[in-house]
């Protein structure tokens, strides 16, 4: 069965979203198959890939997270390209926040529509609201195996990081689990500056207490993975060649534990995506 990993931190602004669609897109080229899925009521990650997910079918129907929720016959799963599926959200999910919270076992619903289908991909990647604890990323928690924890050098994301921790801890006790942290990772990094240091230096002597390790990777600053966004395209068809494309790259390939192919070059990450994107749009068109 696939590995659940919740993208998640209480701070808002660190590109969790960007981290989620990237790094599923580099592991997916990496041969894995992969779920994107997105729980925030602005769709953040659904607009990225693909906006018309949200319309309604021929029959005035429509298909999201929160439709899923609600029944679990109600499959939103969209393709991207074969092997990188993705469920969409949209404001619809505001009110299931509340909707949910009102049921017996709602901590629990997002982790019996996984199951469903959890045995069908290597990894799903599930993109987290912001603000930490609270109904939906709680659910996440009960549903994920592995916590991944994007932030940026600022000293606001450490002082958030015990209060994390805490809520994990919470659901690790109250539903008998144990989440794996896979670490955090700097996003936006510009490791000459003085912020960068001083949180690394950081890191190495407050790890226990922080909870987990800071990751041997992080995600450069890169102007190229901003703009992706708006061309809803990952930075593997947008611009294999800069600098955020290979880290998550690394990111991925340490995750699933593999080195650096010689022949594997931002040139064949461009072909593959540019291929299937091409395909994706024809589809759409």
């Amino acid at each position: 069965m696939g590995k659940i990993i919740a993208v998640l931190n209480d701070k808002g602004g660190v590109a969790k979203t960007t981290t989620t669609i990237n790094l599923g897109t580099a592991l997916w080229l990496l041969g894995k198959k992969v779920l994107l899925v997105d729980t925030d009521q602005q769709g953040s990650l659904t607009q990225f890939l693909d906006k018309s997910s949200t319309l309604p079918d021929s029959a005035g129907q429509y298909h999201t997270l929160y439709e899923w929720m609600k029944n679990p016959a109600d499959s939103p799963i969209n393709e991207r390209y074969p092997g990188l599926d993705f469920v969409p959200s949209t404001h619809s999910m505001a009110n299931g926040y509340q909707e949910f919270a009102a049921t017996t076992g709602h901590e629990m619903i997002l982790r019996k529509r996984l199951s469903l289908v959890k045995d069908q991909y290597d990894y799903i990647l599930v993109d987290c609201i912001p603000g930490g604890k609270n109904f939906m990323n709680t659910n996440v928690l009960v549903a994920a195996d592995q916590l991944l924890i994007p932030m940026m050098a600022e000293p606001a994301c450490i002082t958030g990081i015990p209060n994390l921790m805490n809520f994990v801890s919470e659901v690790e006790a109250s539903y008998d689990k144990k989440i794996q942290i896979l670490g955090f990772v700097i996003t936006r990094a510009e490791p000459n500056t003085i912020k960068y240091k001083q949180i690394k230096e950081y890191f190495q002597t407050h790890q226990e207490q922080l909870g987990g390790a800071l990751l041997p990777f992080h995600i450069s600053k890169c102007t190229k993975a901003a703009e992706s966004v708006t061309h809803e395209m990952s930075v593997y068809e947008y611009a294999p060649s800069c600098t955020a494309a290979d880290d998550y790259m690394r990111l991925a390939e340490y995750f699933v534990d593999i080195p650096r192919r010689k022949n594997w070059t931002p040139k064949q990450w461009s072909d593959i995506c540019i291929s299937e994107y091409t395909k994706f749009q024809k589809d759409k068109s």
